[in-house]
């Protein structure tokens, strides 16, 4: 849902003869619905377990697939993708897997939502070729219903697969605290709102997917635009999520040996150094910029979020991890509903997407100096 639906925007335009604009508002608030859903997830994780949210999500997410086969009017596409479809994906495969990770692993926890987060760039790399393959041969619609189909032959499964209720023997555990030795898996919520910790990762998170939104959105219409055919833009979205993998296990691995402040050190320059990649390939668009741009997103979609989640892991603890998380997806809403559909407005008003690509680089700039600045005034992540 992230990565094919850019598949999706020029055959839903040119269908319901709208400009990518409004493809883009129906994508963007549906991460407004995803964002505004966190929090319910998130608590529907921690009180009830995966099984509920995993099924309620699917359930919904295929409904709202079917319904996009018979849509005629951009009003339509708005209700359905950024309703159902969204509400689906929020509920089902974001925070509820996330909290399963978690509450089933303790010394070794970075490295295991590494895997959780390789296994599913391994198979969205397989699955855009084929996204692609059904596009060309049947039309989006006709893909939308194959989709909603192959998610409803997967429910029994997650009847069987998935269990409710917490993990037996793990709700005792308490997440490490490198920074302050500290143990805070009951901490209120009064002092998670008001700790410099919770702030900052929101801030950075925002900045973090909030871009990668906007970019991943419009990434091959961006890449046909320059002249590049179809199935080279899809096998280079492709590539994008296989480096990711690498960079995830990676991540992983050295996030349950770095301390918290250099985790956040990390994340602040990898904002930065993103930034600089979307300036290059604004400014002077060629396939070696390109390169370098996908290569830097790689990086921040396998290694930012998994950043944030050790983060919140290590600092609030299992037993709030869900609501947490939530929580600060929750604060993702605004840049993540804006980020598409401002690209794609910007498109609509330019020709390009080079405003776009400069002033998502602007706000990563911003953000990340921002984090380092808290890091080098003596901030820590444990506030």
């Amino acid at each position: 849902m992230a990565f094919a639906i850019s598949s999706l925007v020029k055959p839903i335009a040119g269908d319901l003869a709208v400009g990518r604009g409004t493809v883009s508002m129906a994508i963007g608030l549906g991460r407004l619905t995803t964002g505004l859903l966190a929090p319910l997830a998130g608590y529907l994780s921690d009180r009830f377990g995966p099984r509920l949210p995993v099924i309620l999500g699917m359930f919904l997410l295929a409904l709202g697939l079917a319904f996009m086969a018979f849509i005629e009017t951009a009003v339509g596409l708005v209700m359905v993708w950024s309703v159902l479809v969204s509400a689906g994906v929020a509920l089902g495969f974001m925070i509820a897997l996330d909290k399963l990770v978690v509450q089933s692993t303790v010394h070794r926890r970075g490295l295991a939502l590494a895997v959780r987060f390789s296994v599913v760039g391994l198979v969205t790399a397989l699955l855009i070729p084929l996204v692609a393959s059904l596009l060309d041969r049947f039309g989006w619609r006709a893909t939308c219903l194959i989709w909603s189909v192959l998610i409803v032959s997967l429910i029994p499964f997650a009847l069987i697969g998935f269990r409710g209720g917490r993990v037996p023997g793990d709700s005792q555990h308490r997440a490490a605290q490198p920074t302050t030795g500290k143990s805070d898996t009951r901490t209120g919520w009064r002092t998670i709102a008001a700790s410099r910790a919770f702030w900052l990762l929101g801030l950075g998170f925002m900045a973090q997917a909030s871009i990668n939104s906007g970019l991943t959105v419009h990434l091959m219409p961006l890449v046909t635009d320059q002249g590049y055919p179809e199935r080279m833009a899809a096998a280079l979205l492709s590539g994008l999520i296989l480096l990711s993998i690498p960079v995830r296990l990676l991540t992983g691995t050295l996030s349950d040996l770095l301390t918290s402040r250099t985790l956040v050190i990390g994340f602040g320059g990898m904002l930065i150094v993103e930034s600089f990649s979307l300036i290059w390939f604004g400014t002077w668009p060629s396939l070696t910029g390109l390169i370098a741009m996908l290569a830097m997103l790689a990086v921040s979609v396998g290694a930012g979020t998994l950043i944030v989640m050790v983060l919140v892991s290590r600092l609030f603890g299992e037993h709030r991890f869900g609501s947490v998380q939530g929580s600060l997806m929750l604060l993702q809403v605004p840049g993540t509903t804006l980020a598409p559909i401002l690209a794609g407005y910007a498109f609509d008003l330019t020709g390009n997407y080079q405003l776009a690509l400069w002033g998502f680089a602007g706000g990563l700039m911003f953000i990340g100096l921002l984090i380092l600045t808290w890091r080098l005034g003596g901030a820590s992540p444990s506030g």
